[in-house]
């Protein structure tokens, strides 16, 4: 009986763990050494990804402050300026927060349409921030076009992902 009990307050905690260790897993993922040349300069913006559906299907299990913490753990992962990835988590995390209404539970459609503007959006921020802060200026632009195509195409991958581990832990 005991067992049970653990199980369930195991359960009962995860749902509140479980946004934060798929993260953790998807931003490590990202910093996977891939040997395709002149990758480096045009990966995904993960952060971007996750916050947007963890902001849009569980609200209730991320707040502001998880969204700053991922901007802080990707910019020390990738080895960039503090901050440069916050703005952009952010702001991707307010827009979604005051326009949920526009975002229906059953269309993965409709999600990942709006997801195309959020990431362009995100990405220019990602880019002006980066340009601005750092002393090389800013990336080419064809660099910032490719990451954020890469982006939006991974978006139904990792939502695949993070929805299945949803719906086993019954979050």
């Amino acid at each position: 009986m005991s067992e049970l009990k653990f199980f369930r307050k195991f359960s009962g905690r995860a749902r509140y763990i479980l946004p934060f260790l798929l993260t953790i897993a998807v931003l490590l993922f990202g910093v996977t050494p891939i040997r395709i040349p002149g990758f480096s300069h045009i990966t995904p913006m993960y952060g971007i990804v996750i916050i947007f559906y963890w902001s849009i299907y569980r609200p209730d299990l991320v707040g502001y402050g998880f969204g700053f913490t991922i901007g802080i753990f990707e910019d020390l992962l990738h080895g960039s300026h503090i901050g440069v990835s916050v703005m952009p988590i952010l702001i991707t995390q307010w827009i979604v927060f005051n326009q949920q209404k526009y975002f229906p539970d059953d269309s993965f459609i409709t999600s990942w349409f709006a997801f195309f503007f959020v990431a362009f959006g995100a990405g220019l921020i990602k880019w002006l921030c980066f340009g601005f802060i750092t002393d090389g200026g800013f990336m080419p632009i064809l660099n910032l076009i490719v990451a954020c195509l890469l982006t939006a195409i991974i978006f139904p991958i990792i939502s695949w992902i993070f929805s299945k581990f949803q719906t086993r832990i019954e979050i």
